[in-house]
């Protein structure tokens, strides 16, 4: 809802939200009963996030973004709208991404939220068995490079989506204008001195010639110590150097 624009309607606590007077339901439409306009989105399948782990590169379901938005509407992107997952009971296409029931309840068939989850929690990479010579999770093993949307901002576009859904219940819906800000940090690790004890010994022969004091060249045996000390030996030499 923030990345939406319309966080400042929204209100309550646990199961119990509401959205500019709206209430919100995690559910199957058939269990819920509402007694006027709602949202309601529908949970994907409990195995769902296996399946995705699982499915064969470029095999997940796309809709166009004119059928994934209200009818009328002109979407700020072009692209087809990956569906990592739809609400349970609802696979491939059998509902739209969202639409309006008799009753005036929003249905997103499209499990948005936890779409959503999947895709900033990271989860996929404590699942994974690949890792690069550094250990990392390279973007190769992610779903989203396998199944063809790794440079596409699925997130920010579900948030619009549900930004111009959420105004056919609500018209007058008040979208926040946010300004670009910029907040400088820096970052200071402790980086190695020497990749291998060659350079060591050439960096002490180079400090010997130019006759270097002392105490510069017990400061390189000190930094040689610390990098191939274990992690309590180092914060030990680091606080009596």
């Amino acid at each position: 809802f923030e990345r939406a624009g319309i966080s400042d309607g929204l209100s309550g606590m646990g199961t119990d939200l509401e959205i500019h007077g709206f209430p919100i339901y995690y559910g199957k439409p058939d269990e819920i009963i509402a007694g006027g306009p709602s949202i309601i989105v529908v949970p994907c399948n409990v195995h769902a996030w296996n399946t995705l782990l699982e499915k064969l590169p470029n095999s997940l379901h796309w809709l166009p973004n004119r059928e994934a938005a209200p009818a009328g509407i002109s979407l700020p992107f072009e692209n087809p709208i990956p569906v990592l997952f739809w609400g349970e009971g609802f696979d491939e296409g059998i509902k739209p991404f969202a639409a309006l029931d008799d009753d005036g309840r929003l249905i997103f068939y499209v499990d948005i939220i936890a779409s959503s989850f999947f895709m900033l929690s990271r989860l996929e990479e404590t699942k994974s068995k690949l890792y690069d010579a550094h250990d990392r999770f390279p973007g190769s093993a992610s779903v989203a490079y396998r199944q063809g949307f790794l440079d596409i901002p699925v997130v920010d576009q579900y948030a619009i989506l549900l930004r111009e859904w959420l105004k056919v219940l609500k018209p007058d819906l008040r979208i926040a204008t946010k300004r670009p800000i910029v907040n400088l940090t820096h970052d200071i690790d402790w980086v190695f001195s020497f990749s291998d004890f060659g350079q060591f010994v050439r960096m002490v022969g180079g400090l010997l010639l130019k006759r270097e004091s002392f105490s510069e060249i017990l400061k390189q045996f000190m930094n040689l110590k610390i990098q191939f000390a274990s992690p309590a030996q180092g914060e030990f030499y680091r606080s009596i150097y």
